[in-house]
C-alpha cells in the first residue's frame, strides 16, 4: 500500500515539473557583437506582452529561415528559467 502511495506521489511531482511549450511572435532576429562564437538570437513577444531572448541552435538552415520570420510565430519550450527554440 505504501509503495502505491509513493508511486502516485512521484507521478504528481513529475507532471508538475513538465516542460512548458508556448508560441510567441518574433520581434527581431540579431547576432550580438561579442567576441567568440557567433550565435543568432530571436527577440520574441508572448500573447501576455512578456518578452524573451532566445538563442537559436548552430544550424545554418535555421539561421537562414530565421531571417524571414519577423512578425511570425515561433514555438518555444521553457526549461527551468530559459526559453529554448523548438520550431518555426
Amino acid at each position: 500500500m505504501f509503495g502505491l502511495f509513493l508511486m502516485r506521489g512521484a507521478a504528481v511531482v513529475c507532471t508538475s515539473c513538465a516542460d512548458k511549450t508556448a508560441e510567441a511572435t518574433v520581434t527581431s532576429v540579431y547576432q550580438p557583437l561579442v567576441s567568440g562564437t557567433v550565435h543568432t538570437w530571436l527577440a520574441v513577444k508572448f500573447d501576455d506582452n512578456s518578452t524573451a531572448q532566445v538563442m537559436l541552435p548552430d544550424d545554418d538552415n535555421i539561421w537562414n529561415k530565421a531571417r524571414t520570420m519577423k512578425g511570425k510565430k515561433v514555438t518555444l519550450k521553457k526549461t527551468k528559467e530559459a526559453w529554448k527554440f523548438v520550431s518555426f
